[in-house]
């Protein structure tokens, strides 16, 4: 994929941080790396590293964004 990543601001940002970040200092960027890593973890062998590059890479270009329970649940027990 080219051009540049998401940045979430203002209200988008503010939505973030209170609903899907795992803690306080979490980026916007490491969170769709948290996501596509554990989605990822529903593959087998090989696929799961060449879908969790490609989720992430949908995700922080904004192209694909999962439900509320996946961004939130993603890392947490």
């Amino acid at each position: 994929m080219t051009g540049s990543y998401y940045e979430p601001k203002g209200l988008a940002l503010e939505i973030f941080q209170k609903r899907y970040a795992l803690h306080e200092g979490e980026t916007f960027h490491e969170a769709c790396d948290r996501v596509a890593y554990h989605v990822s973890q529903a593959e087998q062998g090989d696929n799961i590293a060449k879908y969790r590059t490609e989720f992430a890479e949908l995700l922080k270009h904004n192209l694909f964004f999962p439900g509320g329970r996946i961004m939130f649940g993603s890392g947490r027990s």
